[in-house]
C-alpha cells in the first residue's frame, strides 16, 4: 500500500479514496442524515445487539472494554457504545464527520474522535473490540490485507474486529455519482463490494479467524448485508 502523509496523517493513495472522503467533508450533515435509518433496516441488528455479541465473543463483560470504532461517522452508534464500555476511541477520515461526532459528546476530550483511515490508523494497543459499520466499504481490495494488519497489530489476542459491509459473492466496485445540492464539481464516492471469501482471506492473513457470519439477503439489490467478526488469534 503507497501512503503519503497529510498534517501528520497517513493518507492512502488513490483518486477515488481522496474523492469519497470530499463528498463527506462537504456535506456530512447531509449524509449522515441520508444513513439515519441504516439500524432499523431489515434484518440488520441494533448498535445494542451488535454491541453484546461482541462482548460476548472477546469474553469481556460488557461496560469493562476497550473499543475503537472504526469509521464512527458522525458519531450516532458511539452514543450507544460510549457509555457501555470502559474506554472508546472513534477513528475516522472526515474531519467533517468527526466534528459532527464531537458535538454529540461535548464534554469528552477532542481526540476520543481522531482523523485517521482504517488501513493506515495506529490503532491503540491491547484493545478488546474493535467495531467497523459500513466503513470498509471505502477500502478498495488492494488495501484489505494492510488494514487487517493495523487491526490486528492493535488487538489484544482474542480481541474481535466487528464489521458491517456490503457484500457480493464476486469483489464489486460501485461508482455512486451523488447528486446533492453544493457537489456538482465533486466526483462522487467509490463503493466496494467484497466477497466474504475476499474479506476472510485478508483476515486470515493477518493473523485472525472469522467466529461470527450472517448474511442478509437483500432482494431489491446485486448485494447484501455481511456481518463477520474475526478474533486475533496469532
Amino acid at each position: 500500500m503507497m501512503l503519503t502523509t497529510e498534517h501528520g496523517i497517513a493518507v492512502p493513495n488513490g483518486e477515488e479514496t481522496a474523492a469519497t472522503i470530499a463528498m463527506y467533508d462537504a456535506i456530512p450533515g447531509v449524509l449522515a442524515g441520508h444513513f439515519s435509518n441504516f439500524r432499523s433496516l431489515p434484518g440488520i441488528h441494533s448498535a445494542m445487539e451488535d454491541l453484546v455479541l461482541v462482548h460476548e465473543l472477546a469474553g469481556v463483560p460488557l461496560g469493562e472494554s476497550s473499543m475503537v470504532e472504526i469509521g464512527p461517522g458522525d458519531g450516532r452508534d458511539a452514543e450507544t457504545f460510549v457509555p457501555n464500555v470502559a474506554n472508546y476511541v472513534g477513528i475516522g477520515p472526515s474531519e467533517g464527520e468527526l466534528e459532527l461526532a464531537r458535538k454529540r459528546f461535548p464534554d469528552a476530550p477532542k481526540d476520543m474522535f481522531r482523523v485517521g483511515y482504517a488501513q493506515s490508523a495506529e490503532y491503540p494497543a491491547d484493545t478488546d473490540l474493535m467495531m467497523s459499520v459500513n466503513s470498509v466499504l471505502h477500502v478498495p481490495g488492494r488495501d484489505l490485507e494492510a488494514m487487517s494488519e493495523r487491526v490486528r497489530d492493535g488487538l489484544r489476542m482474542g480481541g474481535v474486529l466487528h464489521l458491517i459491509t456490503k457484500i457480493e459473492d464476486v469483489d464489486n466496485v460501485e461508482e455512486y455519482p451523488d447528486n446533492f445540492p453544493g457537489t456538482e464539481s465533486l466526483r462522487g464516492r467509490t463503493f466496494y463490494h467484497h466477497s466474504p471469501e475476499t474479506l476472510t482471506r485478508a483476515a486470515g492473513k493477518a493473523g485472525m479467524t472469522l467466529v461470527h457470519y450472517e448474511r442478509k439477503l437483500n432482494a431489491q439489490k446485486p448485494w447484501d448485508w455481511g456481518m463477520f467478526a474475526y478474533a486475533k488469534s496469532k
